[in-house]
């Protein structure tokens, strides 16, 4: 009898083990990394004019959606959290207000969203990019996927499921390019598949004068290492420059996941370039337990950097209490010098 159970038990782990090794396998052979730079699909419903229209100024608003499935009301699993999937009404409730909030912002003429799911478990399929679409059909819309995994099985009382996410850029202009570039993958060898690609958006949009407005879409991820976050932010930092160089105008916004990012960029931002911040409201907060005002800590991730020949006039956060999103979205005004 002993012996018996000995061997179904032995049996059901080996059964177990092959079927563990056969999904990773999977996830490993069908994961296709992206190239380095790719061109983007600019996709519109009403194209856009080409030339970027002559304005006293421009308006610019950086957003991190995160993913519509981290409102006020929870926390996040992979955030010293324990929530995976938030329930469906709370999700479609924290749409509701994004959208609400974007129809009041429809004046600006760039958009940068960050953390925008297509068809992810954590916010019950519901494709926010179509949404966006909607919302602005007068607007170029440039998308890049930065994580799709077939299957994320932690954490394993609710498994995190299906993913397909990215981010956007969306403006009034018809951008000359819209290219993405990839960076590296970090992580161990079990972690790696399942983990982000991530990258950045860069568009070029063409000036009356004959310069370029380059508008940078950034989305770095908060849980990397600092050394890794300030390899991928250099790697930006280096692009913007050269631009500038070429004698264009310069721009780069969106989630920097640093929140010492004076000190970060001392030894590497040109000392005459400015980073765009407004130190009155915090721009994201933790995701360890739900949104408390008094008790739950904050900081500012979500900024703007810009090259010497633009001038900004104005940034401000706009304060929505993490209501919606776990950061509240960053406005600046800017002119050309």
């Amino acid at each position: 009898m002993i012996k018996t159970i000995i061997k179904i038990f032995v049996t059901v782990v080996i059964f177990l083990l092959v079927l563990a090794g056969l999904f990773f396998l999977s996830v490993y052979t069908t994961h296709q990394p992206p190239e380095k730079i790719e061109d983007i699909n600019i996709r519109y419903t009403q194209r856009p004019p080409y030339l970027l229209s002559v304005k006293p100024s421009y308006t610019a608003i950086t957003w991190d959606f995160g993913f519509a499935a981290k409102g006020a009301g929870v926390d996040f699993y992979f955030e010293n959290g324990e929530t995976s999937i938030p329930p469906r009404d709370s999700v479609t409730q924290w749409i509701a207000g994004i959208k609400n909030q974007l129809t009041t912002m429809d004046s600006a003429d760039f958009f940068l969203f960050q953390e925008i799911d297509r068809a992810s478990k954590r916010s019950h399929n519901i494709d926010q990019r179509r949404i966006i679409d909607t919302l602005f059909p007068q607007h170029a819309h440039c998308f890049a996927n930065n994580h799709a995994v077939s299957y994320i099985p932690f954490p394993l009382r609710q498994p995190y499921g299906a993913v397909s996410a990215g981010m956007e850029t969306v403006s009034t202009t018809y951008p000359m390019e819209s290219m993405r570039y990839a960076f590296e993958k970090t992580g161990n060898f079990f972690r790696k598949p399942f983990m982000k690609d991530l990258c950045y958006i860069s568009n070029h949009y063409r000036l009356r004068n004959g310069k370029s407005l380059i508008i940078i879409n950034v989305s770095n991820a908060s849980l990397l290492q600092e050394a890794e976050n300030k390899k991928l932010t250099q790697s930006i930092i280096a692009l913007m420059v050269t631009e500038y160089e070429k004698g264009n105008y310069v721009l780069a916004g969106g989630n920097w996941g640093v929140t010492n990012f004076d000190s970060f960029l001392s030894n590497f931002l040109p000392s005459e370039w400015e980073i765009c911040t407004d130190t009155t409201h915090p721009t994201t907060r933790s995701m360890s337990t739900p949104y408390h005002p008094d008790s739950t800590e904050v900081a500012i991730t979500d900024f703007f950097i810009v090259s010497p020949n633009i001038h900004v006039s104005e940034t401000k956060t706009i304060p929505l209490n993490f209501q919606h999103s776990p950061h509240n979205p960053v406005q600046i005004t800017f002119t050309f010098n």
